[in-house]
């Protein structure tokens, strides 16, 4: 994660509530879709919780809505659906060295199967098509 850009790290399962030793932040990007709470009790008042996933729209973190009007968190939510013109810019800033994508595992397209049922690990799972 740090080489993702990371200031400080937090391992999920050693600390299952990450807003017990973080706080004061200023944005959450909630990708998960359970971490909502917590979210808005790490955040400063101002802050702003972004949920990025299609169960949380709308609204964004019903329960939490009264929780962060309370603390002074916004709330927002963020879907993006794939398009060519989205997919055409990835690939650009990943030729152009400015993305680089997290790649866990590849497999060939025969054994899909194989890979939708094997978790492995951070990054994206790739199919390969020969």
């Amino acid at each position: 994660m740090r080489g993702l850009g990371a200031d400080e790290v937090i391992d999920y399962t050693t600390t299952p509530d990450f807003s017990s030793v973080a706080g004061d932040l200023d944005i959450v990007f909630e990708t998960v879709g359970a971490y909502a709470g917590q979210a808005v009790a790490a955040l400063r008042p101002g802050g702003t919780l972004v949920a990025t996933l299609a169960q949380s729209l709308p609204p964004v973190a019903e329960p939490v809505a009264e929780p962060a009007a309370r603390r002074g968190v916004r709330t927002a939510a963020l879907l993006v659906e794939s398009d060519r013109l989205g997919l055409t810019e990835l690939v650009r800033l990943v030729e152009d060295g400015l993305l680089t994508p997290t790649v866990a595992a590849t497999y060939p397209l025969g054994q899909a199967g194989a890979a939708q049922s094997t978790r492995s690990g951070p990054g994206k799972t790739v199919l390969t098509v020969d």
